[in-house]
């Protein structure tokens, strides 16, 4: 596990989503706690989709998939889902910690729910979204067999999903359903619908077999 982790958490990747989370805490400016769970699970999300993309795919650019490929599938299998795993864990935390920058704007508590269930909501919404689209960009690149072509789809997807149109099309079916709640209704559940849905996806394209793991 430590070796995997050395291989797809590098020390630039590191410096990188630290610094992402940093930045967006400073630019994005918020008025009320309920904003901070708006303000990042999108942003997150397209973050998981760029971080978790080269998963599997920087064994071909590192030139080890000559020896990669001599594993059995199933060890090859669960090496790319293990590295999938850290790479959601070490954003999951991150995400967890980031939620608590935002409070250097001093937001207001008046409405939206309690700080804790925000809090909580917030948690089950963003992990949701890492898992999708790290687990979305990952297939996508071995699809492509392109890094940069399966990160463009991925952006794609990502811009008309997180849209005015993709909410009134999908409602509460999005990945980003929880961005599109009724703010002011902190205590509502509707949008675990399309975090359940984002879920299930995830766990297909992380669990089938096939060509997904073939270059």
């Amino acid at each position: 596990m430590r070796k995997n982790f050395k291989i797809c958490i590098p020390a630039y990747k590191m410096v990188f989503a630290a610094l992402f989370f940093a930045f967006l805490a400073l630019v994005r400016g918020i008025t009320h706690v309920y904003e901070i769970g708006i303000a990042m699970d999108a942003n997150v999300g397209l973050f998981a989709a760029i971080f978790c993309s080269d998963t599997y795919e920087i064994e071909y650019r590192e030139k080890r998939w000559e020896i990669f490929r001599l594993l059995p599938s199933e060890n090859r299998r669960k090496t790319i889902r293990q590295r999938l795993y850290l790479q959601i864990g070490f954003l999951s935390v991150l995400s967890a910690a980031g939620y608590w920058l935002f409070y250097w704007q001093s937001p207001q508590t008046a409405y939206g729910g309690a700080p804790a269930l925000l809090y909580g909501m917030y948690l089950i919404a963003v992990i949701t979204s890492i898992i999708f689209w790290g687990a979305l960009s990952m297939s996508l690149v071995n699809l492509f067999r392109n890094l940069w072509a399966g990160i463009g789809v991925s952006v794609v997807i990502w811009l008309c999903v997180n849209s005015t149109w993709g909410s009134e099309l999908l409602g509460n079916f999005s990945v980003f359903s929880f961005v599109f709640r009724l703010d002011e209704e902190g205590g509502t559940w509707d949008w675990l619908m399309g975090k359940g849905i984002a879920l299930l996806i995830a766990i297909f394209l992380i669990g089938r077999k096939g060509k997904k793991y073939e270059y």
